[in-house]
């Protein structure tokens, strides 16, 4: 974890990006808490109870606030990335396969609807559920939403994009859990 932390050290503004259940609330809970930056869910700020989109406008308008910001962790999908790749000074894409997304959706599911867990990212008024809208979105998603090219080409002298995978996110929480543990970490 040290050295994924030592590589973003200087970064204030933080994109992370991937699919479905890759993995990206967890990161930026994980690096707004070691970093001290604020964190925006995507899909908190973007869902309406049961599952309604926002008004386009109101949702560029609050996009367009936090990216002016100077300090902030904004993880989501593929809707305004681009915006939130331009303000930002790293970008993280966490490339989490297929099936493993899958998987992880169904077992959130499970935790939110039959063990009655909470989970502080689900967006207020929405019904935890797995739809077949949403697996399909998660198979298709590589291919359709193209969002590492789309960070890929915002790459610059001061801007970073970095890429992990299923094994260096399991790394990285162990770590933080162990450093959280030895009190290296508060809260």
């Amino acid at each position: 974890m040290q050295s994924f932390f030592d590589e973003i050290k200087h970064f204030n503004k933080i994109v992370i990006g991937g699919n479905s259940a890759s993995g990206k609330s967890t990161l930026a809970k994980i690096m707004a808490e070691t970093k001290g930056l604020p964190y925006y869910s995507f899909d908190k700020l973007f869902w309406r109870p049961d599952w309604q989109g926002p008004d386009p406008e109101k949702f560029k308008k609050t996009v367009t606030d936090i990216c002016k910001k100077d300090k902030w962790i904004f993880e989501g999908g593929a809707r305004h990335i681009e915006e939130r790749c331009d303000a930002a000074d790293c970008m993280i894409y966490i490339n989490t396969p297929i099936p493993v997304c899958i998987w992880r959706a169904l077992a959130r599911c499970y935790r939110l609807i039959v063990l009655k867990k909470e989970r502080d990212t689900l967006p207020q008024g929405c019904t935890p559920m797995i739809s077949w809208f949403l697996v399909r979105y998660i198979i298709l998603f590589p291919y359709k939403k193209k969002v590492l090219e789309r960070m890929a080409v915002k790459v610059s002298k001061t801007k970073k994009l970095i890429i992990l995978n299923t094994k260096d996110l399991d790394n990285i929480r162990l770590a933080y859990k162990t450093s959280k543990e030895d009190g290296e970490i508060a809260g």
